[in-house]
């Protein structure tokens, strides 16, 4: 009965200290749920034990989104080794297999923007840097109810970051959503972007706050200069590594005649009463390389364009600084998140491929004016023009991932194109965080965390009848 009752005052909208309150509430009750964990079991010896394969599954869609613009009616899936293995509309089940009916199946949802497995220490921790990492911020004891109620909504992964609340996020972090294993256990990719923020720190006016849009620069240029610190190192290296192998080479040839003239001019020294000297050889230096600093080699990655860098930024005055500070840097991925006055800049972020990271807000909802997007039809706007649009839940506490679909489905109502709404949760954060060859959409061979509904998935009415994670049926049991 606890249980329910936590559940029912957490309400459909949970504000991130309510959402606190509930888990905290909820501790003691919870204790079971964490033990219960196929991925907590451990031997006799205190070894953990690996968590069994998924067993097969064939699920039959009447309508599949492979994509969200590859629509395939009545077919057949196949889920094996928890991958999916199968499609086809003339695929039958094999013997012994469990099977599931679906009208809509579609790619599991990602929440590009949260905090729900944060160790509530490392929330708003200024000690965090760059090279932070989001893995060392998880909190090992949530309980797996949440992480049910997440899956519940269609959420199957999320990029988790360490600090949503400082100037540096440091490196983020996608995990699956899995309740019956360890967040070690559910990595898909340990590095998938690093955050800043032009939003911590609310104090002085906007034009102060847009002058932390300089650090950012600042960040990228020391990057940069110090990636080609270490290509230059590399450079020299090779040169200093060919001459001391040609060096060798030739010492090698000529050692006899060496021999020879060494034990001659002995001979020589000794007649002449003298004191033979032997050549002082003198191996060209050995170049060293840079000084090794962990956060400017995130900040190389960033600049070469191997790592994504999110930027919270709303104001109009520092998205325009941010736009103009990353001017010169072509190779960095640049995704900027909340942009609440992101629209007079939709054309450039279109034509420089800058993704827009937005937490839908509905009135009523809990809002701090620099985090939210209080136009609900600011999505449609962007979508419009061509900016890729992912979807968050603003990397507010609790349980706020599984409001994400409702608030994507408000957008929808406010004139985003349903296929780009599911586009936002799906392939498009797949993409821009490196995972798209593991989730975002439902192909052979990716991974099985996939959503069956009963109607069309940001519909009204429309449920979730089941909800695969990693190839585990972990609703609709």
């Amino acid at each position: 009965m606890l249980a329910i009752a936590s559940l029912l005052m957490c309400g459909l909208f949970s504000e991130p200290a309510s959402a606190t309150a509930c888990i905290a509430a909820d501790a003691q009750d919870g204790s079971a749920s964490k033990k219960e964990r196929a991925g907590d079991a451990e031997t006799a010896d205190g070894a953990a034990i690996a968590p069994a394969a998924p067993a097969p599954i064939y699920i039959r869609a009447k309508k599949l989104y492979a994509r969200p613009d590859r629509v395939l009616e009545g077919v057949g899936i196949l889920i094996e080794g928890g991958r999916v293995a199968a499609i086809g509309a003339e695929l039958s089940a094999p013997k012994d297999v469990r099977k599931l009916e679906a009208d809509v199946v579609c790619a599991g949802f990602i929440d590009g923007w949260s905090s729900f497995a944060l160790d509530p220490t490392s929330f708003s921790d200024e000690r965090i840097t760059p090279a932070s990492s989001a893995l060392d911020a998880v909190d090992p004891y949530v309980d797996a109810r949440w992480e049910r109620e997440i899956a519940g909504a269609g959420v199957t992964s999320y990029r988790l970051q360490p600090s949503v609340s400082t100037r540096v996020g440091g490196l983020a972090a996608l995990l699956r959503v899995h309740p019956g294993r360890r967040a070690s256990e559910s990595v898909l990719l340990g590095d998938c972007s690093v955050g800043l923020s032009l939003t911590a720190g609310r104090g002085g006016d906007v034009f102060e706050r847009a002058a932390q849009v300089e650090r950012v620069g600042g960040a990228i240029a020391e990057g940069w200069s110090y990636l080609e610190e270490k290509n230059e190192y590399k450079h020299e290296l090779a040169e200093w590594e060919k001459k001391i192998a040609e060096k060798h080479k030739e010492l090698d040839e000529g050692f006899k005649k060496a021999k020879k003239d060494r034990e001659k001019a002995q001979s020589e020294a000794k007649d002449k009463g003298g004191e033979f000297k032997e050549k002082e050889y003198k191996e060209d230096k050995k170049p060293k390389p840079p000084r090794y600093d962990e956060d400017k080699e995130v900040f190389a990655r960033v600049a070469n364009g191997e790592l994504p860098l999110v930027v919270e930024a709303h104001s109009a005055v520092q998205i325009r600084a941010l736009l103009a500070a990353a001017e010169r840097f072509k190779r960095a991925r640049i995704v900027l998140a909340g942009a609440s006055e992101a629209a007079a800049f939709a054309e450039e972020l279109a034509e420089r491929r800058i993704a827009v990271l937005l937490a839908p807000t509905p009135l009523g909802y809990y809002r701090d004016s620099l985090r939210a997007n209080a136009d609900l039809s600011l999505a449609s706007v962007l979508d419009e023009a061509g900016v890729e649009v992912l979807f968050g839940s603003g990397g507010m506490g609790g349980v706020a991932s599984r409001d994400l679909p409702l608030l994507a489905s408000l957008a929808v109502g406010h004139g985003l194109r349903p296929a780009s709404a599911l586009a936002a949760l799906t392939t498009r954060p797949a993409r821009v965080f490196d995972v798209a060859g593991r989730v975002g959409a439902v192909e052979i061979g990716r991974d099985a965390d996939l959503v069956l509904f009963d109607g069309e998935p940001f519909a009204a009415a429309t449920k979730v009848k089941y909800v695969l994670c990693g190839g585990d049926l972990v609703v609709g049991e």
